[in-house]
């Protein structure tokens, strides 16, 4: 997996926390607060898949980050 997208997970995360940690602040706005939800929501669905693909890179495949990426966007379109 290249670097791009690993930082693209781990902002996704932070952001994720961030919005969790102040969602009481968004109960004014409901479309950020919808937002923040889903996002959640979304990563509880598919974060977990996500974070072992990136830990398992073991196995006879010689081009892993093209297979892991391939395996989080199918995870991805399933949920």
């Amino acid at each position: 997996m290249d670097k791009k997208t690993l930082n693209f997970f781990g902002m996704t995360y932070t952001t994720d926390d961030l919005l969790q940690a102040n969602l009481t602040r968004f109960e004014p706005y409901p479309q950020l607060n919808k937002d923040a939800v889903l996002l959640s929501t979304t990563l509880d669905t598919t974060g977990g898949v996500m974070k072992e693909v990136q830990k398992d890179i073991s196995g006879a495949t010689d081009d892993k980050s093209n297979a892991m990426m391939a395996a989080i966007l199918k995870a991805v379109s399933i949920a």
